[in-house]
């Protein structure tokens, strides 16, 4: 593929991305081994995005977003792992002798010569962010072969997949599960399916609110996968006729996570649902949500009463905890008793009495917050209002000097109002009540 060998730096002054003078420093401050735009990047003198819409119209390259690009898994065999990682390329698919791959650097003609050489094919080149590359390359390298080695070991002969079978160091399935989880945490999920079918098991990831397929495994390995998870999370693995919830903790690059794990039978297997939960998210600001700066102020406002319910409303993975945390946080001092209870509790934070839902025994939203308004508090947090008995004490408390946060599951702000008198609270109490409303996606 011809490429006009202008410079880096002079393309994107041209494009008024950057100036001389922040070029000559990344020039200046690069690492040996470092490029002009990573070290651009590194700088914070432009974003990826920036400089993949530059190298897009300067060379006229097409920007390929690997997320949702249909990869031919058939032609990550003509690169190896080791060369795709060096250079941070994914090939994408194949027409006759040529082949198309994703690059961060498409200017990298040492790279692209040596793909020539391991192929004997013609190269296309797409522009794709690194980390895109990276969640591909672990994608369709790590995970598959991990599964052949899976398929291929003495595992799958074991009938019952017993406890040995997948807590044992070498076994296949352990690094098949972690590189599942480490997958799905790259790609900033907020949720994991591993929905059993007639024939197969489909993963699938949820981002941004939206289900994504990730892969289609054998049904012979679906007992195993399924085996793996509840040992992590501590269930019962003899039991698959009734729904179970655990709970693993993770560390991934460092940084801890917690895993939600709920199993659900179904006619073709157990079900199973991994909710993310990262646990950098339990120090998050309100800055860092993502309000408008009118929004922000606004907020603020709200948590500035000393009483009143906020409600805050959205579809499932939309980050109403992740909100709900950012005000607990705002609210956070010594001079505020502040209980929340919990159905579970997502996110441990010092200096707050958290109090974890457990309807084995009893205690439900209802009976927790009963318990909670008995302890002096000034702020209360309901994970979720599902019921009248529990929106009536959440009003009640906010009408009696308490500050309460929830959420609520409605479609928008306003339906919130409609949803409450729906569940049978007077709109006279809701009118009262009720000091601000958030919906998001």
């Amino acid at each position: 593929m011809a490429m006009k060998r202008k410079r880096l730096g002079e393309m994107l002054i041209e494009e008024s991305l950057v100036t001389e003078q922040q070029v000559e420093e990344a020039l200046t401050v690069k690492r040996s081994t470092e490029k002009l735009g990573d070290a651009l990047l590194r700088l914070g003198h432009l974003t990826e995005q920036q400089l993949l819409e530059a190298l897009h119209h300067q060379l006229k390259i097409p920007i390929i977003q690997l997320y949702n690009y249909p990869v031919d898994v058939a032609v990550t065999k003509l690169i190896s792992k080791d060369l795709a990682q060096r250079h941070t390329l994914v090939p994408v698919y194949r027409e006759g002798n040529r082949l198309f791959i994703a690059m961060a650097d498409p200017m990298d003609l040492i790279a692209i010569d040596d793909l020539r050489m391991q192929t004997g094919l013609s190269i296309d080149v797409g522009i794709a962010t690194r980390d895109e590359i990276r969640r591909t390359i672990l994608k369709y390298y790590d995970i598959d072969s991990s599964l052949r080695e899976l398929l291929e070991s003495d595992d799958m002969m074991e009938s019952d997949q017993s406890r040995d079978v997948v807590t044992r160091e070498d076994a296949p399935i352990i690094r098949l599960v972690n590189q599942i989880l480490e997958n799905a945490i790259a790609q900033r999920a907020s949720d994991i399916h591993m929905d059993p079918q007639e024939t197969s098991m489909t993963i699938r990831i949820r981002i941004d609110g939206e289900l994504r397929t990730e892969n289609n495994y054998p049904k012979q390995i679906q007992s195993i996968l399924t085996t793996r998870i509840k040992v992590m999370s501590e269930l019962d693995i003899t039991e698959s006729r009734l729904p179970q919830d655990g709970r693993i903790k993770y560390v991934f690059n460092g940084l801890p996570y917690d895993f939600r794990v709920s199993t659900l039978p179904t006619v073709y297997g157990e079900k199973v649902v991994i909710r993310i939960l990262d646990s950098s998210n339990s120090n998050i600001s309100i800055s860092k949500i993502g309000f408008s700066s009118r929004n922000e102020s606004q907020f603020r406002e709200m948590l500035k009463r000393p009483n009143g319910i906020i409600l805050i409303t959205g579809p499932t993975g939309s980050g109403k905890s992740s909100t709900l945390y950012a005000a607990l946080n705002e609210l956070n001092d010594e001079s505020r008793n502040i209980i929340t209870v919990e159905d579970p509790v997502e996110y441990q934070v010092d200096g707050i009495n958290q109090v974890q839902v457990n309807a084995k025994i009893g205690l439900t939203f209802a009976s927790g917050l009963r318990s909670i308004l008995r302890q002096d508090p000034n702020v209360v947090m309901v994970g979720e209002i599902r019921d009248i008995e529990t929106a009536e004490i959440s009003i009640r408390a906010s009408l009696t000097g308490h500050l309460v946060l929830s959420t609520l599951h409605t479609n928008s702000a306003v339906s919130s109002i409609t949803r409450l008198i729906d569940m049978g609270v007077e709109p006279f109490l809701v009118a009262a009540s009720v000091s601000g409303l958030i919906a998001q996606r």
